[in-house]
């Protein structure tokens, strides 16, 4: 697990540190109808990359493929951008997908992944003079029963300490244009 998120840094840093940055955004030159994002959150199936195909500057369809610390993490959805001829751009997005894992370290017998609706809001941050962008997004999960059924289960077992998962998952994450 600390590996993949040294991995993970190190890759955004990189990018961070090879963007050229103009002082002009021009957003009529910098609209791309794909890109692939690499960050983490439940878009991109835990640690790994989104590929989004936006066929209005308005609206991106994604599908997200990463490792969620259990297994392969998957979602796929919709993304609204408000206004998306400004720099920093207000989002909203639904999706499908991975959207909760329970990890027990030394009793794998516990550990899950689980599919369900999830829906969020945050903000694009255009880069400038460039169709890259970050993401940053605030995501409510509606977990399944199996989920919540599970999660009480391990919550019973005398030689594990488990907390409640957060009722809502941080998304970040920078995406390349493809076009």
């Amino acid at each position: 697990m600390k590996h993949h998120l040294v991995i993970l840094i190190v890759l955004i840093s990189s990018v961070v540190s090879a963007q050229e940055f103009t002082s002009r955004y021009d957003p009529e030159n910098e609209f791309s109808k794909f890109s692939l994002g690499l960050g983490a959150g439940l878009d991109f199936g835990g640690f790994g990359a989104r590929i989004t195909v936006s066929p209005a500057k308005s609206v991106g369809l994604f599908a997200g493929l990463g490792y969620n610390l259990v297994g392969f993490g998957f979602n796929g959805g919709a993304r609204f951008r408000l206004i998306p001829d400004k720099r920093v751009n207000p989002t909203f997005l639904a999706m499908y997908g991975y959207n909760g894992v329970i990890k027990v370290i030394d009793k794998e017998q516990y550990d899950d992944s689980y599919n369900g609706v999830s829906i969020g809001a945050g903000i694009q941050l255009n880069s400038k003079n460039k169709p890259n962008y970050w993401s940053f997004e605030l995501l409510l999960p509606f977990r399944s029963q199996e989920f919540h059924d599970d999660l009480d289960r391990v919550k019973m077992d005398p030689y594990v300490e488990i907390s409640d998962p957060l009722p809502v998952a941080i998304s970040v994450g920078y995406h390349f244009a493809l076009d």
